[in-house]
């Protein structure tokens, strides 16, 4: 429970099981209302939630242990590695290992496996959800177990370092592993791509196959109502947790300090690379294998050339998942930076920001979708809707907004008090305030909010997919509407050529991240 300085329980400490009991009268409500219909949609999308929570959170915690409270060989150049993932999307995610143990992958059809691939089915979906929320969920946790407690670690040092790492460390960083729980349930509740591709109905993937194209209002409605109850719950547990996590640290912030790392055994130094190898080379190195495979074998120069033809190829596919990823990472900016710096003081602003996160990040995609259609479908905005690409960014906007606001949010968070007193006390607005003193010295936090909407823009593929214009087809879903039937050297080649574009946004991101953080500004 968090107190006042005298004692007194805080206001937060009233909050926390309000919450909880709305979370759980939401839940009630959204089962309650469950038809025949939905209930297996429901039962499906839990149990697909927490499959992949069950294999993803054991390697989450693990290799976050082993990245930033061990000293692990190597460990800057894995951790950047692991943040240049977080900007690969889903759909390459199934993509790679499809080219490798889908119906016409290498390992298919070495092991004479063509009508039962490995890949298939729940394993196929489960599997394929956990590789790509292990960066987020590694990155999560791995934020918390930097915060160091060094009187509570000094106090068990006499249990040894497993000792300090299963009576402090973790205990410690509790809040931050229930976040990435729930980012994770989040994440497989919300998304459409796997679940379609594995034909497990899911109720993000029943609103992307059926609901989308319900004639009827009501129907929709009675569909859509049960699953928007619970995602609202999901939606405030996502918001308790970020709340209580951040009293929990400023509460012992005095306390703080930098780990200490503890040595590093044989066995653990090669188990990063070894998970890396697994979870992320092994796919890589299958596309690059299907591009080269050839009725005579497997060749070089024909993976090559491959890969490099799939630029011009898909040039119009790459073309407009630029401009719209472009166009959706400006949009996004342009809202969440007076939402960011109104949530940096308490009250209504703060209240609005955490609101539009926590309900941005628990919203399926073809949700944001359906939701767009609805407002552009009116007599006047036919030509707006039809001819050009205003409801794809739209939809897209409403995906990327919560993370922008998040980025912005703590980088405003960030700024020194004082200046924004001496400004206030100079007598600058809101909006000159704005733009002399928040944006200027944000800038590359600025910069890295709109690289990583545009690299989440370019992975989207649930919220645009239902609301894209006619001759409009963006790489995202033409690669998905190809892996339906496998993985061949065309898919493969797109593949890369999305592999690489993401790759340049990363080290884009992760350049500018540096320079942050070393102080350094451009000219």
């Amino acid at each position: 429970m968090r107190q006042q300085p005298d004692g007194s329980p805080g206001r937060d400490a009233g909050h926390t099981p309000s919450g909880l009991l709305l979370v759980l009268v939401l839940a009630t409500l959204s089962c309650g209302l469950l038809t025949p219909r939905t209930q297996p949609l429901a039962a499906n999308t839990l149990l697909l939630a927490i499959g992949t929570a069950a294999v993803a959170l054991p390697l989450s915690i693990g290799l976050a242990v082993l990245l930033f409270r061990v000293a692990t060989p190597l460990r800057s150049v894995w951790i950047r590695l692991l943040a240049g993932l977080l900007f690969f999307p889903l759909y390459l995610h199934a993509t790679g290992w499809n080219a490798g143990f889908g119906p016409l992958g290498w390992q298919t059809i070495w092991a004479d496996r063509v009508g039962e691939p490995w890949l298939s089915g729940w394993k196929a979906a489960i599997w394929l959800h956990a590789s790509a929320a292990l960066p987020w969920a590694t990155l999560i946790i791995g934020q918390s177990l930097r915060r160091s407690t060094p009187a509570e670690e000094a106090a068990a040092l006499d249990t040894g370092a497993r000792g300090v790492l299963w009576n402090v460390v973790l205990p410690n960083s509790g809040g931050a592993i229930l976040a990435a729980t729930l980012w994770i349930v989040a994440t497989v509740s919300t998304e459409m791509t796997i679940s379609d591709l594995f034909q497990i109905r899911t109720y993000a993937e029943e609103l992307y196959t059926g609901f989308a194209l319900e004639p009827s209002g009501a129907a929709v409605l009675g569909a859509v109502l049960p699953g928007a109850l619970a995602l609202g719950g999901l939606a405030l547990a996502i918001a308790l947790a970020i709340q209580a996590h951040t009293a929990q640290w400023q509460d012992r912030q005095t306390s703080l300090g930098s780990p200490r790392l503890l040595p590093c055994p044989w066995w653990a130094a090669c188990l990063a690379p070894a998970i890396f190898a697994i979870c992320y080379l092994l796919p890589v190195a299958s596309l690059i294998w299907q591009a080269g495979v050839r009725r005579s074998g497997w060749s070089l120069a024909a993976a090559s050339h491959q890969i490099a033809t799939s630029f011009s190829l898909f040039h119009r596919e790459l073309f407009w998942s630029v401009t719209i990823a472009a166009l959706a990472a400006t949009l996004s900016l342009l809202l969440a930076t007076p939402l960011a710096i109104a949530a940096t003081r308490r009250g209504r602003g703060r209240v609005a920001a955490l609101s539009i996160t926590a309900v941005g990040l628990a919203t399926p995609g073809p949700l944001c979708a359906l939701a767009v259609l609805w407002l552009l479908n009116r007599p006047g905005l036919a030509l707006l809707n039809d001819r050009t690409v205003a409801a794809p960014v739209l939809a897209i906007t409403l995906r990327c907004l919560p993370w922008a606001l998040l980025i912005l949010w703590h980088a405003f968070q960030t700024l020194p008090s004082t200046w924004i007193e001496a400004a206030r006390v100079d007598g600058a607005g809101r909006l000159r305030a704005a733009l002399r003193l928040w944006v200027p010295l944000r800038r590359e936090s600025l910069g890295i909010a709109w690289l990583v909407c545009a690299a989440l823009a370019i992975g989207d593929l649930a919220a645009s997919i239902l609301v894209m214009p006619p001759a409009v087809e963006t790489a995202a879903i033409r690669l998905f509407g190809l892996i339906h039937a496998g993985v061949r050297e065309q898919e493969a080649g797109l593949g890369i050529a999305i592999l690489v574009v993401c790759g340049a946004l990363a080290a884009l991101t992760l350049t500018l991240t540096r320079f942050l953080r070393d102080g350094r500004r451009f000219d």
